[in-house]
């Protein structure tokens, strides 16, 4: 099998970008992948504060990435293929 991933990053308001999401899994399955796993990464925090007077206020955000990870079989036709198989009769 062959392994490919993608990464979608939450829209602008935090939410999952089910647009994108849709758009990655119509594309990739339309070329023979197929979704085998999905995880959520935490990427990291945007953090903003403002100070007026003895007044500070600030705002949180945390961004998220979508991973999907997908599979492919490698075809017999397949230069990859054909490169894995010379090493294994050469390792015989």
């Amino acid at each position: 099998m062959d392994y490919e991933f993608e990464c979608i990053l939450d829209n602008r308001s935090g939410g999952t970008d089910f647009n994108n999401l849709a758009q990655v899994l119509r594309k990739r399955s339309a070329k023979g992948w197929k979704l085998v796993n999905t995880f959520t990464n935490e990427v990291g925090i945007n953090s903003t504060s403002v100070t007026i007077g003895n007044y500070t206020g600030g705002t949180n955000a945390t961004i998220d990435q979508v991973v999907m990870i997908f599979e492919h079989p490698i075809s017999m036709t397949d230069a990859k293929a054909q490169q894995i198989i010379k090493k294994l009769q050469e390792n015989s």
